[in-house]
C-alpha cells in the first residue's frame, strides 16, 4: 500500500513561485514579491426568505420582498466594509431568485458571499458586521434569513527563516523586491501548518488574474526561476 503521508520532520519545507495575481509588483515596477502571510477568508451562504406575490397587484408597501433584502444587503455590505475595513475584502455572487420570473414578487433569494482579510481578528469583526446587516435587511422588509457558514480558510503566516532566504536571494541576484501579503489562495496556506513554508510573486501586467489576458514577461518568469533556486539551495545549504 502507498501512503502520500509524511512525516513532518523528514522535510525542510515548502517553497512556491507563483504571479502575483495582482497590480501591486507590476504597478511599482518591482520584480519580486516576498510573500509574509496570506490572506483569510470566510465563505457564506445567504437565504433570505419572503412571500411571492402578484407583481402587478401587491400593494408595493405591504411586499416581502426577498430580493429587495438581499439587494439592500449587498449595497449595505459593500459600503460598510469599505469605510470600516480598508484592508478587507468582500464579494456577492451566485444569485439565484424565486420563483424567478420578471412579473412575481420573489419569495426566496440566495447568495453566496465571501470576506478577506489579512488579521484573523478583524476578519472575525467583519463577519459579525455583516451577519447583523443580514438580519436587519431582512427585519427592514419583513422577512426571514438563513446564514450559513460553508467554508473557513485562517489567514496564514510565512516562515521568517523562508522569507529571509528568499530576500537573501534576491539581493545576491540584484532583483527588486518587496515583501507584501497575498489576498489569494494558494497551497503555502495549508503547508504552512505542516512545514516551514514561502511564497514568492512574479508581476501580472495589469494584474489581470484568471482571464485569457493575464499574461507575465518572460524575463519575469525567468527571474522568479532563478529566486526560487536560489532559495532553495540557500535553505538546503543551511538546513
Amino acid at each position: 500500500i502507498y501512503r502520500a503521508g509524511r512525516a513532518p520532520g523528514s522535510l525542510v519545507g515548502y517553497l512556491e513561485l507563483h504571479v502575483e495575481q495582482g497590480p501591486r509588483l507590476a504597478r511599482d515596477d518591482i520584480r519580486i514579491g516576498v510573500v509574509t502571510g496570506i490572506v483569510g477568508r470566510k465563505t457564506y451562504r445567504v437565504t433570505f426568505h419572503g412571500q411571492a406575490g402578484h407583481s402587478g397587484t401587491t400593494d408595493m408597501y405591504r411586499r416581502r420582498d426577498a430580493l429587495r433584502g438581499a439587494a439592500l444587503f449587498i449595497v449595505r455590505a459593500h459600503d460598510m466594509v469599505r469605510a470600516k475595513y480598508g484592508d478587507g475584502i468582500f464579494n456577492c455572487a451566485d444569485i439565484e431568485v424565486e420563483p424567478g420570473a420578471f412579473n412575481i414578487i420573489p419569495n426566496r433569494a440566495c447568495l453566496r458571499m465571501e470576506f478577506r482579510h489579512t488579521n484573523e481578528i478583524l476578519m472575525n469583526e467583519m463577519e459579525a458586521a455583516l451577519l447583523s446587516i443580514a438580519r436587519e435587511c431582512a427585519a427592514a422588509n419583513g422577512l426571514e434569513v438563513e446564514t450559513d457558514l460553508m467554508e473557513h480558510r485562517p489567514a496564514a503566516v510565512m516562515d521568517a527563516r523562508m522569507i529571509d532566504a528568499i530576500e537573501a536571494s534576491c539581493q545576491s541576484l540584484q532583483l527588486a523586491h518587496m515583501r507584501m501579503y497575498s489576498y489569494s489562495g494558494h497551497s503555502p496556506q495549508i503547508l504552512s501548518n505542516f512545514t516551514p513554508s514561502g511564497l514568492i510573486f512574479i508581476p501580472s501586467i495589469n494584474g489581470i488574474s484568471h482571464h485569457p489576458s493575464e499574461f507575465t514577461e518572460w524575463h519575469d518568469v525567468v527571474s522568479g526561476a532563478n529566486v526560487l533556486l536560489n532559495t532553495i539551495l540557500h535553505v538546503t545549504h543551511t538546513s
